[in-house]
């Protein structure tokens, strides 16, 4: 893979700069006029035809080949989507971005099908949606990672139901294949926020299956970054405190919940406990400590159930045998009674070792 396009593509928006000269626009058709921009009725079919040529002659860049008109193209086929427009507008435009950017992903350069992907990231409608599944199957990392942003950013900026069942039982699926065999983190990160985005109940289930197996990952490659990790169980953290305030978190939710974070905190005070991991190097361990602990905190107060003393001045002193001490003894305690009911076995972690 060429050197920084996983870079190019988290950070795609420093590649161009915004303000950009009108000089570039003399390798493309010029801008859509404001009235189509601002319409507030139909569009005529001239003013479609404006739009088609706009995404045809810019999409012509983006899949040139050559660096600079790929990072013009893509420049000025986000710049439509940008606030100020009508949705009349936003829907046309998006329809006919989407109907012509699968050819882009299906591109042999790489760096065509990493910035077709930051345009889609951009789409307002359901359209989207092919473009997304291609994406999670592409065998680049960076496309990977624009594929799940932009899931994410369309339930942000759409309304929830912009996928229907069947979309969104798709990218349940596919999402959840992606965080089985991705090592790229920053792909982890956006595929877990995705995940949680689409659907709380099984959207959650696949974050925390995919969150176990990388308890058994980390725990054969100790001392790896874990950053991806702590934000999927963050963002899930939160959107069971929002669902709290609203429709109620279901109890088997947080029962598994409440399993996976002891799996991390088993696994985090036991590496830093071993001196594995240099909580000054990689801070990172003992935030997801905190964080393990204060998720099983919350979570068994949802269950009613007991909770051991607090861990803080531990962790705020580095004194980590103290930590790994609750976490093997008193949590697993608890685990082990109602309403969890787990056995000894099912609260075990493989031993800990650093990777080759």
């Amino acid at each position: 893979m060429r050197i920084g396009i996983l870079l190019a593509a988290v950070f795609a928006t420093a590649l161009v700069p915004a303000g950009a000269g009108a000089q570039q626009d003399a390798a493309g058709p010029g801008p859509i006029p404001g009235d189509i921009r601002q319409a507030d009725s139909a569009l005529t079919d001239g003013q479609q035809s404006e739009i088609d040529a706009y995404v045809g002659g810019w999409l012509e860049a983006l899949t040139s080949g050559e660096a600079s008109r790929i990072a013009r193209g893509r420049a000025r086929l986000r710049s439509p989507l940008e606030p100020g427009a009508s949705a009349i507008f936003y829907s046309a435009y998006s329809t006919a971005l989407s109907n012509r950017l699968p050819r882009a992903l299906e591109a042999e350069d790489e760096l065509v099908r990493v910035n077709a992907m930051i345009v889609a990231a951009r789409l307002r409608t359901a359209g989207a949606f092919r473009l997304i599944v291609t994406g999670l199957s592409d065998a680049s990392p960076g496309v990977r990672y624009w594929a799940a942003k932009t899931v994410t950013r369309l339930q942000e900026r759409v309304e929830r139901s912009v996928f229907d069942d069947a979309q969104r039982d798709r990218l349940l699926r596919e999402l959840g294949e992606v965080l089985e065999e991705e090592t790229a983190q920053p792909v982890v990160e956006k595929v877990m926020l995705a995940l949680v985005g689409l659907d709380l109940k099984r959207g959650a289930e696949r974050v925390l299956d995919g969150m176990e197996a990388r308890v058994e990952w980390h725990a054969r490659n100790a001392g790896t970054e874990m950053t991806a990790d702590r934000a999927g169980l963050r963002r899930l953290f939160r959107r069971m405190l929002d669902a709290q305030v609203g429709e109620g978190v279901p109890k088997a939710l947080a029962r598994r919940l409440t399993f996976v974070a002891h799996q991390y905190l088993l696994l985090t005070s036991r590496i830093l406990d071993e001196g594995i991991a240099d909580p000054s190097r990689n801070p990172t361990y003992p935030r997801m400590v905190q964080l393990s602990d204060s998720v099983m905190r919350w979570a068994a107060g949802q269950l009613g159930a007991d909770v051991p003393d607090a861990i803080d001045a531990a962790i705020r002193n580095g004194d980590w045998a103290v930590v790994r001490l609750l976490a093997e003894d008193d949590w697993k305690a608890i685990l082990q009674a109602p309403p969890f009911e787990l056995n000894r076995m099912e609260l075990t972690i493989p031993q800990v070792s650093r990777g080759s």
